[in-house]
């Protein structure tokens, strides 16, 4: 928990410097700062509930699911008060988190109706949670975010700055087949230095954030297991039923068996 916070804040501290530096706002961009940290903590969680009209689980219908869903979470320590836990309404076999509040179960985990993995997964969801992983990698993409819409803000500028010289070359006289056919080139390259770069930073925000939360992954099992050390088999059971490609973490459980 201790290492992702100071990342985030040292990495807040780095765009609050950077932008400073541009924008000469120390206050406002605090202030900015600060407001984006409460969102993406707190208010961004609510938005994608509300979007994935997911049910928080008392206001869940009295069946089956909801009742298999209240015995599991009985039996779980959250790592603070104020998590909760929704439904959503989807056949996906899934259980995630998102921000620093809230775990949803899919409909597909709970018709397997197995206590053990859910009670796992769920385990392991409160290790991301309390290690605050979705709060870093979310400002890890909103730098990404930032620097491609300073990206397309310069391509923005270069061809405002291209039309307005063009204009002026016509005004003048000066306009030629030569500067229409260099002017078209230097256009061109820009299109492609764009989107060149835009594909090189969603490629390197999708490859940090998978080898980050590939080893939150990990950080989140070993939460699960200290919290109760039967997650650990439930965990594996799950893994290799349901989740492909999870081989090297069910070894690492398996090998930290005590």
């Amino acid at each position: 928990m201790k290492t992702n916070l100071i990342l985030t804040i040292l990495l807040l501290l780095g765009d609050w410097y950077i932008l400073n530096q541009i924008f000469n706002a120390p206050i406002l961009l605090c202030i900015l700062l600060i407001l984006i940290l409460i969102f993406i903590g707190n208010i961004e969680e609510h938005i994608t509930v509300r979007i994935n009209q997911a049910i928080r689980l008392d206001q869940m219908p009295v069946n089956s699911y909801s009742m298999f869903y209240r015995q599991v979470i009985e039996d779980i320590d959250f790592p603070y008060s104020g998590i909760h836990c929704y439904y959503l309404d989807d056949d996906v076999i899934g259980v995630t988190h998102y921000g620093l509040h809230t775990i949803v179960v899919t409909k597909g985990m709970l018709k397997l109706f197995d206590e053990d993995a859910l009670r796992a997964c769920i385990s392991h969801e409160c290790g991301h949670i309390y290690n605050c992983d979705m709060v870093f990698s979310q400002v890890v993409s909103l730098n990404i975010l930032a620097l491609i819409f300073f990206i397309l803000l310069f391509y923005s500028g270069m061809m405002a700055f291209l039309f307005i010289m063009m204009i002026i070359l016509v005004i003048l006289g000066s306009f030629s087949f030569t500067t229409y056919f260099a002017g078209s080139l230097f256009v061109k390259f820009l299109k492609w230095f764009m989107k060149s770069m835009q594909s090189l930073l969603m490629g390197l925000n999708n490859l940090i954030l998978k080898f980050y939360m590939t080893r939150r992954d990990y950080e989140a099992d070993q939460y699960a297991v200290l919290m109760d050390e039967d997650n650990r088999s439930g965990l594996i059971h799950y893994l290799n039923r349901y989740e492909a490609n999870s081989n090297k973490r069910v070894k690492k459980l398996e090998d930290n068996r005590g």
